[in-house]
């Protein structure tokens, strides 16, 4: 009966079989993640035992080490060559623009005379473009004698300004004569100026129409005045089928304006060169001319002249941005200094780590040599943007050394007694190992996560991205942070553990000088401790649930706010922002191109095979031109398209404004035809394109829209093989898949503000550092969530003394930034710098301080319900007897009050810090 009595109390109750296997499997993940975690801990302790070890005994020999190695690859920078970024590297390679491209220069040749007044290349030109004043009646006619008239006293003139270069004087001529390629100042256009040109145009001026095989290597090519379209439209009779087809149009329409490309002409007075000498006379000639336009527009009344030079513009913004570059170079020098001073400061004279940020950024510029000198032996182009790497790199690396000086100060503070008590045993190389250790344990894990993540992700963006400047600027950053941890692990490192010796030997002093033992009981403290412990009541409102709850519900909000805002943000390919405030006529001329001309590039409509070209080819012919003229960036002009419709006669092409018939004839030689937009041969269309135009060439999202449009307007026309191709559509490319990998390296928040404030746009000014900064954030949280794990496992860590390790860096980055106000920054690249850094500054601050810790005092109480209810319910069919009870008790009631359990003494905490 005894016995019966005992046993009761050890029946379990029967358990409800949903809730058993629900904590089943947590039971399951907890041990998992449990094990794994002390795996990994394991795994650490042995591997930075083995490394602390190998720099207690070998720091000099590693020091010198990774001075060689560094010191040799920064040496191979004498073969390095800095690039600018031009038109090749943006390109998307094998495109389908690319592609269509080479089928039109296979099937019609050479299209560099199809010129649009805009700049697409950045080879050294003076474009002169022409149109006609207001004052002449309101016609766009440029087809008249005093505007052909004023057109060759104008390149007379051009032709005449000479530039003095070394006791020499050149003109266009003999700038042309001093290189051996003469093709280089083949003027695009420039049959308009001859005198054949001028003798035998006002014959055609009756008919509105002027067309001309032009000189030998040159492109046909066509002229046009305004004329109406004829309101009725006669029916066509098919002979064959003995029906009536009604031509392109069965309605009458509307009067349209028919215009020849553009109502403007347009004279480039080529330079290309790679002669470097050559290439700065000519830009010297180029500027001489623009200066000399404005004094003499007054004496050409017919005409506005606008003048537009590739490498002005390119020429404009590199000298502000080498300018400016010394700013920028400063606010480094202003950061670094700061960054030494915060962390240089902290801790007592005992625990002050000194010096040892100097060698931080010794190490820095090490590993930045040898990045680039790497690269260099590698034989990879070195861009221009590239040097923003290492203002990234900079903040990242120096967000490092704060990490490792604070460890190693919170080292230090737990491990070392007073040093009036200090034995002998203390100075021992165990003793310093152990500080190393310790050191080593708490700072590197989450460097090395960081490492691999970032190279992973910029890895694969170099795998998958098809732009060759991304690739480039990929690699290129991967490269940095495998030299840059290199250098930390090895020469930052070795330094740390001479510092740790000399600490040891009481010669903790530039001088090596002994240092005294004497030294007052009370330590001071550091300054970490004294803003925290002063603003201690202000952080602990903070934590009211109220407070907490609005905060994250304000983060929410934001956050898709930002996701949807940053559809918002528009692309460009060319913006007067581009170029410096004071370059004022830089900006006329930008604005000009908005205002005056509402004209873009040409889109080419290609067919690359012979058809029936009857009324139903030509009724879908001219619904894609209606399409495309009805676009959101296109304009309504009618451009002139050849269409064959007698394949028996070689003597009729018409335009294709379609009903008022304009022959032009004697287009035949041997039986082969190669006109501007047919290929003929023995009498059959082999080729054949049309044409509709964009209003401007800026890049907006809208333009990128419409390249999308035609696209698809050809892939619907059922037209075989019918495809669109324009100057810009490879650059449109580009930036769609810009837009693409922005998104995937998304950080809303920041480009919402640079948005909102600073009227972001996308764009090949920018991309470099829109896409490199999110490195920055990864680094910084992935910091911050090793910190909290080590918090969550029961370690005694404070957040104000993590936290303070990042606000330092912030601190000294804001201060460089206030120094740029003393200058004044006008290129573009550097403004979005500067505000990228500004808000990254801020935001980065206000995640790490507020929205983090907030989210996280919220989570804390569910994840202590959590493990209270899984762990009663695991432990009370256990105990049997009353102390057994009577711990089951204890243990639920510090489950409730929010304490974890621990099985560890509270003691071992203590190690660490």
């Amino acid at each position: 009966m005894a016995r019966s009595q005992e046993t009761t109390p050890t029946m379990p109750p029967i358990p409800d079989p949903l809730i058993t296997d629900s904590l089943s499997f947590k039971n399951r993940y907890t041990i998992f993640k449990e094990k794994l975690n002390s795996n990994l801990n394991s795994y650490y302790d042995y591997l930075f035992d083995k490394y602390a070890q190998i720099l207690s005994k070998y720091a000099w020999c590693i020091l010198t080490l990774s001075l060689f190695i560094t010191i040799i690859l920064t040496a191979c920078l004498y073969w390095a060559q800095l690039h600018p970024v031009d038109e090749n590297v943006l390109k998307v390679k094998n495109s389908i623009a690319e592609h269509n491209a080479q089928q039109i220069l296979d099937l019609f040749g050479n299209d560099s005379e199809y010129r649009i007044h805009q700049q697409v290349k950045l080879y050294p030109a003076l474009d002169i473009i022409l149109k006609r004043k207001t004052t002449t009646n309101g016609t766009t006619n440029m087809l008249v004698e005093e505007v052909i008239t004023q057109m060759r006293e104008l390149d007379r003139y051009i032709r005449s300004v000479m530039i003095v270069s070394n006791n020499q004087t050149y003109t266009y001529s003999q700038l042309c004569k001093k290189e051996l390629n003469t093709n280089i100042c083949a003027v695009d256009g420039g049959y308009l100026l001859t005198d054949k040109f001028y003798k035998q145009f006002s014959d055609y001026i009756p008919t509105g129409i002027y067309y001309d095989s032009g000189l030998t290597g040159y492109r046909n090519f066509m002229f046009g005045k305004n004329y109406n379209v004829e309101d009725l439209i006669e029916d066509y009779h098919d002979d064959e089928d003995d029906v009536n087809i009604t031509t392109i149009l069965p309605v009458k329409q509307e009067e349209k304006k028919i215009i020849s490309y553009a109502p403007l002409f347009r004279l480039r007075y080529n330079l290309n060169t790679i002669n470097e000498s050559m290439k700065q006379l000519a830009l010297e000639w180029e500027k001489l001319i623009i200066e000399n336009l404005t004094l003499v527009d007054e004496k050409f009344n017919q005409l506005n002249i606008y003048t537009s030079v590739s490498t002005t513009v390119n020429s404009e913004i590199s000298k502000y941005a080498r300018l400016e570059a010394k700013s920028i170079g400063i606010m480094i020098i202003v950061f670094f200094l700061c960054t030494c001073f915060c962390v240089g400061i902290e801790g007592n004279w005992l625990t002050s780590v000194g010096y040892l940020p100097l060698f931080g950024i010794i190490g820095y510029a090490l590993s930045t040599g040898a990045t680039f000198g790497f690269l260099s032996l590698c034989k990879m182009s070195l861009l221009e943007p590239m040097t923003m790497l290492a203002l990234i790199i900079g903040i990242m690396d120096c967000i490092r050394i704060s990490i490792v000086c604070k460890e190693f100060h919170l080292t230090f503070c737990s491990l070392t007694i007073p040093l009036q008590k200090l034995p002998d045993d203390n100075n021992s190389p165990h003793s310093l190992t152990k500080r190393l250790k310790q050191t080593l344990k708490y700072s590197q894990p989450p460097f090395i996560c960081t490492t691999i993540i970032l190279c992973i992700l910029y890895g694969l963006i170099f795998l998958i991205s098809k732009i060759s400047s991304i690739r480039i600027y990929s690699m290129a950053f991967c490269v940095y942070l495998f030299f840059n941890y290199f250098v930390h692990l090895t020469f930052f490192l070795s330094c740390l553990t001479i510092t740790c010796r000399r600490i040891n030997s009481n010669r903790h002093s530039l001088l090596c000088l002994k240092m005294s033992k004497i030294k007052p009981s009370t330590v001071s403290s550091s300054l970490s401790i004294i803003i925290t412990t002063r603003f201690r009541p202000y952080f602990r409102s903070l934590y009211t649930k109220t407070f907490a709850y609005f905060i994250c519900l304000l983060t929410i909000v934001l956050f898709f706010y930002s996701l949807v805002t940053v559809f918002k943000i528009d692309t460009r390919l060319v913006d007067s922002q581009f170029i410096p405030v004071q370059s004022h006529s830089l900006h006329s001329y930008m604005s000009s191109l908005e205002k005056d001309f509402d004209i873009g590039p040409v889109i080419m409509f290609t067919i690359p095979s012979a058809l029936d070209y009857k009324n139903e080819t030509i009724q879908r012919i001219q619904m894609i031109i209606e399409q495309c003229r009805n676009g959101m960036s296109t304009n309504d002009f009618n451009l002139f398209w050849y269409n064959w419709l007698d394949t028996n006669s070689q003597d009729q092409l018409t335009s294709s404004g379609g009903h008022n018939l304009s022959k032009i004839s004697s287009l035949s030689t041997n039986n082969i035809l190669l006109a501007n937009d047919i290929l003929l041969t023995n009498g059959t269309i082999q080729a054949s394109r049309f044409y509709c135009q964009f209003k401007t060439i800026q890049g907006r999202r809208s333009d990128i829209l419409t390249m999308d449009n035609m696209y698809r307007y050809s892939r619907q026309s059922e037209i075989p093989g019918l495809f669109p191709y324009s100057l810009v559509f490879s650059h449109y490319e580009t930036l769609t898949l810009i837009i693409t990998f922005h998104y995937v390296c998304l950080l809303s928040t920041l480009f919402t503000c640079l948005y909102l404030f600073h009227s972001l746009t996308i764009n090949f000014a920018n991309v470099f550092i829109l896409f490199i900064v999110p490195g920055i954030f990864v680094d910084c949280f992935i910091h911050y969530g090793y910190r909290y794990l080590r918090k969550t496992n029961g370690e005694n860590i404070k957040s104000r003394q993590c936290l303070f390790g990042y606000d330092r860096i912030f601190l000294s980055l804001f201060i460089s930034l206030f120094v740029l106000i003393f200058f004044q920054i006008q290129s573009y690249t550097f403004i979005v710098l500067r505000n990228i850094l500004f808000y990254y500054v801020v935001l980065t601050f206000i995640h790490l301080n507020i929205f983090l810790p907030l989210w996280l005092h919220l989570c804390k109480p569910r994840m202590a319900k959590t493990v209270s209810t899984t762990v009663a319910t695991i432990e009370i069919p256990t105990m049997i007897n009353g102390s057994g009870q009577h711990t089951a008790l204890k243990l639920n009631s510090d489950l409730e009050n929010g304490k974890p359990h621990q099985n560890v003494p509270i003691t071992c905490k203590t190690d660490n810090h």
